[in-house]
Formats: C-alpha cells, sequence, structure tokens
C-alpha cells in the first residue's frame, strides 16, 4: 500500500510546472517558497534544534513578505482585476504567518510543530491553485 501525504508528512512536496503563472521572478520566488516549506517540514520530522526551526521560521516569513509585496507591485502592471481579493488573501496569510511564528516559538518539543509545518505547506499549495494561477492569463496578455 502507497502511503498517503498525510501518512508521510515529511516527504518533499515537489514543485510543479503547473504552479507556473510566466512570469520568472514570481515563479522563482513560488519555488523558493515551495522548498522552504519542505525545509521547514524536514526539520521538525528530524527533530531538530528549536533554534534552528525557528531561524528557518523567520526566514520562510520574510520569503512570505518578500513574495506578497512582489506580487502587488506586479497587479497594477498587467491590470489584474482580481487585485482586492487576492490582497485579502495575502492578509489572511499573513495572520497564519504571523500564528506560527507565535506558536514555533513555544513549541516544546519542536516536533509538536509538525501539523503546522504540514499545514503551512498545504496552504501555500492552495494559495497557488486558487489564487496565484488566477492572474496567469493577465501576466501571458501583458507579455505579448
Amino acid at each position: 500500500m502507497t502511503q498517503g501525504f498525510e501518512a508521510n508528512p515529511c516527504r518533499p512536496m515537489p514543485w510543479l510546472d503547473a504552479f507556473a503563472v510566466g512570469d520568472p521572478r514570481i515563479d522563482a520566488e513560488h519555488r523558493a517558497l515551495m522548498d522552504g516549506c519542505n525545509q521547514f517540514c524536514r526539520l521538525v520530522a528530524a527533530g531538530a534544534a528549536t533554534a534552528e526551526i525557528m531561524a528557518t521560521v523567520h526566514r520562510l516569513a520574510a520569503a512570505f513578505e518578500d513574495h506578497m509585496a512582489s506580487e502587488e507591485a506586479l497587479f497594477p502592471a498587467i491590470r489584474f482585476p482580481g487585485g482586492p481579493r487576492h490582497l485579502a488573501e495575502h492578509q489572511r496569510l499573513r495572520a497564519r504567518l504571523t500564528e506560527l511564528t507565535a506558536h514555533a516559538s513555544r513549541a516544546q518539543p519542536a516536533r509538536d510543530l509538525g501539523a503546522h509545518a504540514n499545514a503551512l505547506r498545504a496552504q501555500l499549495v492552495e494559495h497557488l491553485l486558487r489564487y496565484d494561477l488566477a492572474y496567469k492569463t493577465w501576466v501571458e496578455e501583458a507579455r505579448g
């Protein structure tokens, strides 16, 4: 019987070409975020030191912030009409990251973060599929 994602939460979630929105900078940031989420999951599953996990969480939160700023700067350039809805989703992600950072700093042992690491990674994929691919057509049109 093949183990599913939930049975093996440490298994890396791969980047899929289907996640690409067509903007090289945004796609590179998306890949880096996926790698960061996978690293977070690996560290938690391996029982890494809390300091190492916290450093990864902080780097990941900063990368999410930088990425959201990149997307928010892109929207006017591509005349994306879904910007307000997307920005609201960014606020939800920011709240989730703030909650995760606070929980991570209190988690003892660090393994207790497994569900949070898994949920963050799943939320990234959901965001890519539900929100980011919504502006792919506008990126393609802007590129000609």
